[in-house]
């Protein structure tokens, strides 16, 4: 129980750092925190762990996102989406958006995305995030429609959480090794550092559009891997963590 209570935690600390709140040290900007579990890869479809979310929802985004408090879908990387019938959704997409790197988000990373990670031969690590979807396809650069398996009452909610966006380019060249890496997202973070099981270092995203997380409002978010409990507690109370 007191570890599902401190993942949460760090969930929420992390998220309200990209929405307002400020416990960052002042001298240098920074969040420091210290996850327990080691990461098996910081891709986040690669992956089961609760620091895992963390990561997935600074350094990436969905078409959808649901505001924790009111609990109403809003549209991030789409504007608006409608049911064309039981089995298929059509999203018109947000304009003007860039990866981290630098390029355009565009239908096309829709559509590879989910006919990357609703292919079991590609091996998502939970399947039930995305067994649910069929396939994608553009119908121009900011109009794409995704086709459900068959119904699905909980496919917006899903859209609105594990099911991130990535850059189709360069997934498909990096796959799940190099995104694990050298992550690429849309999200208010990006990702600047990582050392596999040790350490990974956020820098708040200056391009960040407008999307209903909200912008960052720290600008460092320093995340190391740190398995013994007492150790974390030495240092909370020296002063050399945050969380």
């Amino acid at each position: 129980m007191k570890s599902t209570v401190l993942k949460s935690t760090i969930t929420g600390l992390i998220l309200a750092a990209a929405t307002g709140a400020a416990w960052a040290d002042k001298a240098d900007d920074t969040l420091n925190v210290a996850f327990t579990k080691e990461l098996e890869n910081v891709d986040s479809y690669f992956n089961s762990s609760r620091e895992g979310v963390v990561l997935q929802r600074a350094v990436w985004d969905g078409l959808i996102y649901r505001d924790p408090v009111s609990n109403e879908y809003m549209g991030n990387l789409a504007t608006e989406w409608e049911w064309i019938d039981d089995t298929t959704i059509e999203f018109k997409l947000r304009e003007g958006v860039k990866f981290h790197d630098g390029s355009d988000f565009t239908a096309d990373d829709v559509v590879f995305t989910v006919n990357y990670v609703a292919d079991e031969a590609n091996g998502v690590k939970t399947q039930r995030n995305v067994n649910w979807m069929k396939s994608a396809e553009k119908i121009d650069d900011y109009t794409v429609r995704i086709m459900l398996k068959e119904k699905f009452p909980a496919a917006i909610e899903f859209l609105s959480g594990p099911v991130s966006m990535y850059p189709s380019d360069y997934y498909e060249e990096a796959g799940p090794e190099g995104m694990g890496l050298k992550p690429v997202g849309t999200g208010p973070y990006k990702v600047t550092e990582v050392v596999p099981g040790q350490h990974f270092k956020l820098e708040a995203y200056e391009g960040y559009h407008d999307s209903p997380k909200g912008k960052p409002s720290i600008k460092n978010v320093d995340i190391r891997t740190i398995p013994d409990v007492n150790t974390q507690m030495a240092e909370l109370f020296s002063g050399s963590l945050d969380l």
